[in-house]
């Protein structure tokens, strides 16, 4: 799948015509990288690509790839064991997986730097907003290339509900450009 993603990112990018200094730099980017290939030069190649990929994020909305909720906090970028369901004990936490994509990088000297900051409200099956909380978890890393294996670990321990039927809406906030993405989750609450 990987594969097929650069070789569609390379023919989408060679088809389009500049609009920006940005498109032209991508497609620079982008016939550097087929060069080095060409060449023989793979660690030059990936790091073309890796540049590549950091116009595409930058000019891309953030996103969620991916959420769903787990059975322990992830190690790794893809590492996760999914749980078998959503019903929760009362004061069981509720554990998440999210992957989210399109953040924005600012570079900070010869670093780059990217983060999410995270809000969430608790919904009722009414619809009713239980609560919540603004910036309840921020995210940021800095590096000296870009990084697009980022993932999240998520954690919410919701006390004193009752048993029943709720959502939990996440909203993600990019520190670098401000966009917004957001997911809800279905959860019960059981005796």
């Amino acid at each position: 799948m990987f594969r097929n993603f650069w070789a569609v990112a390379f023919v989408t990018f060679l088809v389009v015509s500049p609009a920006s200094s940005q498109d032209h730099d991508l497609n620079q980017i982008m016939g550097t990288a087929r060069q080095q290939i060409d060449r023989g030069e793979f660690a030059a190649a990936q790091g073309s690509l890796r540049r590549a990929m950091m116009v595409v994020s930058d000019r891309a909305a953030l996103n969620i790839n991916f959420f769903d909720v787990v059975a322990k906090p992830a190690a790794s970028f893809t590492n996760y064991t999914l749980r078998e369901n959503n019903h929760y004990k009362a004061g069981e936490p509720i554990l998440l997986y999210v992957e989210p994509t399109g953040y924005a990088f600012r570079r900070h000297g010869e670093m780059l730097r990217f983060g999410v900051e995270a809000d969430f409200e608790l919904i009722d099956s009414n619809g009713n907003v239980l609560g919540g909380k603004k910036k309840f978890q921020r995210s940021v890393i800095e590096g000296r290339e870009p990084i697009f294996e980022f993932f999240m670990n998520i954690t919410y321990n919701f006390t004193g509900i009752q048993p029943g039927k709720y959502v939990v809406r996440t909203v993600l906030h990019d520190i670098v450009n401000q966009d917004e993405a957001w997911f809800e989750l279905p959860f019960e609450i059981r005796k």
